[in-house]
């Protein structure tokens, strides 16, 4: 390498070693994601030129998890502003915003210059309905144009401007076989028939003015300058080149200039962006477990526990749903799949956004904030909910904190207080701002009532909610040997009920383990008819019956688990009555057969089924630890429910 080169990739390997230490400082928790991201682009950021086909980089994740913000964080970072281009497919419906119409402003990139193309919400180009019907978005194509080779092609003709062209040409055309000639640009042979029958409009207030001679004598008049560097023609900068050229050509020669205009103006452009880098953020959530529970008493570590098992091919599968298979080979295999957020990456966001706004606040009004640690798990109870990322906590700060700023200002105006700091704290059911002078408490305002304080005080629907998840745990352990990661028997939110949260594994499922799964969905109504009576189940099992019966449909439709073996996912009563009727039969037995099995499983194991349930009506919460030591005091093992059968020691037995 020469000099230059050698100093040119020592500047940008020195500027990418940086990018990455600022983004590790800057987004919490995801160092391995941006260490691949980092180790991704490299190549194409040092040696482009080495670059045939654009550079693809996937990002999946959930919402709110930081994918967009971390890509823009690092075009920022690595100084490619002006030469990148962002694509929100959410924003891109309709005839004025479709993406072909937006991917012309790339018309300008040079063949060999890199370039960053960024389509967020990728997920929504989708080409396979949910009905596994193939969608006809002519719009998107350019889009798998542009993933596949690189290039694609535009075509910015419109009618009205091909119309005014092709009306010029047959005005000239018409001209020349009358015998007009010109040079120069003027009419110098049957100058009168010319002015006859050429058009007599006068210059309009955006065409050229033209200095010299009587304009009429010109064989293309000077106020169609300006429509014709609409044309763009390549070899012009602006229309006074325009007006030179064709000051210097006779009519034959005009006559081809037009001609050419025309082609060059219905040839569509072919924009290359084969050295281009592209990433593709997209929001998978049906990917990870318990993403569609909104619950804030759901537990952020066991969410990320899970989201971390997520791999390549869980991607590719939940793309097949969504894209055709080309075009899922098309995205390659640079996949960067975002975990979910644990509770001390929630932890460390919430500390660092409220000495961000501490800090906004002191440079404007002259104090800092504070807040104490009961203050801070106050918010961290209140914001996080795991299935949305850090939207939810950003909106909390926004009503928690800064929507008291003006009452504090306003105190300290009407007080006339001379303070440098404003202390956030919680005594019992109320949040309090202090104002302090250094250590000197001078003032305190109350600035909310605490919603969020517990009461010892149980009702019905606590003691309802404790049996029913006791319900679930104890068929679940008795029979599948399972112990869920944890269990919430009372809701900080209110208009949400308790819940048992369990791995999800459907790997190996069979006939025996299908029935014990089934009954685990249905353990908590039985429970409560075991208790209560049939006339007193509550709706609170709606939930548990939706999940056993799509469990059932897809074991007897799909997994050939039914008493009849084969694939009828597509059974619609249109299409074969009977066999919907026969299926949807099977679905029904396995149900009723499984809620049998859970009563059995309760009225054989009473004895504990109420002494959990006081345990958990006590505790309203628990993870698996506590849940474990809870069964220890109660006299249960869970190793006397592992299960027994085991697939490599039976063949292992099997004779030869």
């Amino acid at each position: 390498m020469d000099k230059e080169t050698i100093k040119e990739v020592t500047f940008k390997s020195n500027l990418l070693e940086k990018a990455k230490q600022v983004l590790k400082q800057e987004f919490i928790g995801l160092d391995k994601i941006i260490d691949q991201l980092i180790s991704y682009i490299s190549a194409w950021y040092l040696f482009p030129q080495l670059q045939e086909r654009p550079l693809i980089i996937n990002l999946w994740g959930m919402t709110g998890v930081g994918k967009s913000a971390l890509v823009k964080r690092l075009i920022e970072l690595i100084e490619f502003e002006n030469i990148h281009y962002y694509f929100d497919l959410g924003e891109v419906k309709g005839d004025k915003l479709n993406i072909s119409n937006q991917l012309k402003d790339m018309v300008n990139i040079a063949p060999n210059q890199p370039s960053m193309i960024v389509f967020d919400e990728f997920q929504l180009a989708r080409t396979i309905s949910e009905n596994n019907e193939e969608l006809i978005e002519p719009n998107n194509r350019i889009i798998w144009k542009l993933l596949d080779a690189g290039k694609f092609e535009i075509d910015e003709a419109k009618y009205y401007k091909l119309q005014y062209l092709a009306d010029e040409i047959m005005r000239l055309e018409f001209l020349i076989k009358k015998g007009v000639k010109s040079k120069n640009g003027r009419v110098t042979e049957q100058l009168a028939f010319f002015k006859t029958t050429s058009r007599n409009g006068n210059s309009s207030k955006d065409s050229i003015q033209k200095d010299g001679p009587d304009i009429s004598e010109l064989l293309i008049h000077p106020s169609y300058y300006l429509e014709l560097w609409g044309f763009r023609m390549t070899n012009f900068r602006d229309p006074f080149e325009i007006e030179e050229h064709l000051l210097s050509l006779n009519e034959t020669e005009t006559l081809a200039f037009l001609n050419r205009v025309l082609n060059e103006y219905t040839t569509p452009t072919t924009i290359d962006c084969s050295k281009a880098l592209i990433f593709n953020i997209g929001n998978l959530n049906s990917l990870y477990p318990m993403s569609s529970n909104y619950s804030i008493d759901l537990s952020a570590d066991e969410f990320y526990k899970q989201s971390l098992k997520i791999g390549l091919s869980d991607v590719k599968r939940k793309l097949s749903g969504l894209f055709r298979h080309e075009q899922v080979a098309r995205l390659g295999n640079n996949h960067i799949i975002y975990p979910s957020i644990n509770e001390a990456q929630y932890q460390t966001f919430i500390a660092l956004k409220l000495e961000d706004l501490s800090n906004q606040i002191q440079s404007n009004v002259g104090f800092k904030l504070s807040f104490d640690k009961a203050f801070k798990r106050y918010l961290f109870d209140l914001a996080v909910i795991p299935s949305l990322g850090y939207r939810p906590v950003l909106t909390s700060i926004d009503t928690e904190v800064q929507a008291h700023l003006g009452i504090m200002i306003q105190a300290v105006i009407k007080q006339k207080l001379d303070i440098n700091e404003v202390c956030f704290w919680i005594n019992n059911d109320q949040i309090i701002g202090t104002f302090k002078k250094g250590e000197e408490k001078i003032y305190s305002i109350l600035l909310k009532m605490n919603p969020s304080r517990k009461t010892n005080k149980r009702d019905d629907g606590d003691i309802v909610t404790s049996l029913h998840e006791a319900g679930h745990i104890l068929v679940t352990l008795i029979l599948e040997g399972k112990i869920p990661e944890q269990v919430v028997c009372k809701s900080r939110d209110k208009q949400l009920l308790g819940f048992v949260y369990y791995k999800v594994d459907e790997a190996l499922l069979n006939k025996k383990t299908l029935r014990a799964k089934l009954a685990g969905y249905l353990g908590g109504r039985a429970a409560e008819e075991i208790v209560f009576g049939k006339e007193y189940i509550t709706a609170g099992a709606s939930k548990d019956l939706k999940d056993a019966t799509q469990l059932a449909s897809k074991a007897v439709k799909l997994y050939g688990l039914g008493s009849q073996i084969g694939a009828f996912s597509n059974a619609q009563v249109k299409d074969d009555e009977i066999q919907n009727q026969q299926l949807e039969s099977q679905i029904q037995y396995e149900i009723d057969e499984a809620y049998t099995l859970a009563l059995e499983t309760l009225r054989s194991n009473k004895k504990w089924l109420k002494k959990l349930s006081l345990k958990l009506l006590l505790l309203e919460k628990v993870n698996q630890h506590q849940l474990l030591e809870i069964f220890d005091e109660l006299g249960i093992k869970p190793k006397d429910y592992q299960p027994t059968f085991n697939y490599t020691w039976e063949f292992m037995r099997m004779k030869v």
